[in-house]
């Protein structure tokens, strides 16, 4: 299934969409899941991170259509 915006939200969503993005990205990295603990010297350790970073773009994405 695939969700097309309005044309009249795109705008908005666009403005909206990187703010909370960053403030969802910083919570999950450093209080939810605590990355800065990890020595990042092994491949799995960027998994995690980049794992973490997909969840926080699809939570402000469902946030910024919410809103």
């Amino acid at each position: 299934m695939e969700l097309h915006l309005p044309k009249s939200i795109i705008k908005f969503f666009w403005t909206i969409f990187p703010i909370i993005f960053i403030i969802r990205g910083y919570d999950n990295i450093f209080k939810g899941w605590e990355l800065q603990n990890s020595p990042f010297n092994e491949l799995e350790d960027f998994g995690t991170l980049l794992f973490v970073l997909g969840i926080s773009f699809s939570e402000s994405e469902l946030i910024t259509e919410f809103i």
